[in-house]
């Protein structure tokens, strides 16, 4: 079996250059992220006033406004009172019974809407034409 030519001392030389400029970039690298580190993290380990953007939105910072916040207290009180009128005993149940009434009564409610809709364009047009028509005789 032939022998493999020892490695040339210049390639090894050149290899030695190369990791240690790859050791340099690294180093510095670690360097920044460790100064970075310091910066975001307070002396206590939590939040300061630098801390990043994303932080800021985190969801459990996220606030509602009061209106917000009595809009949704009076839609579930309405549920409550709507649950505790049929006798239910949870919203889990009355949500079981909305599901259970989708399909029923549906062609009832598109006529009467179809109805409402009817009604509501015949009273937009005769007021447009009452109001066309004392334009027309003077």
């Amino acid at each position: 079996m032939p022998k493999k030519p020892a490695p040339d001392a210049e390639l090894i030389r050149l290899a030695l250059t190369g990791i240690d400029a790859e050791i340099q970039t690294l180093q510095s690298r670690i360097n920044a992220l460790q100064e970075m580190k310091k910066q975001y993290s307070g002396a206590g380990g939590g939040r300061t006033a630098a801390a990043p953007a994303s932080a800021a939105t985190a969801p459990g910072d996220r606030r509602m406004t009061p209106e917000a916040r009595d809009k949704v207290g009076a839609s579930v009180s309405e549920r409550w009172a709507r649950a505790r009128s049929l006798g239910l005993k949870s919203l889990s149940e009355l949500a079981a019974w909305e599901k259970s009434q989708e399909g029923k009564g549906t062609r009832a409610k598109k006529a009467a809407k179809a109805g409402k809709a009817a009604k509501g364009r015949k009273a937009a047009r005769a007021k447009k034409e009452s109001k066309a028509q004392p334009a027309q005789t003077a």
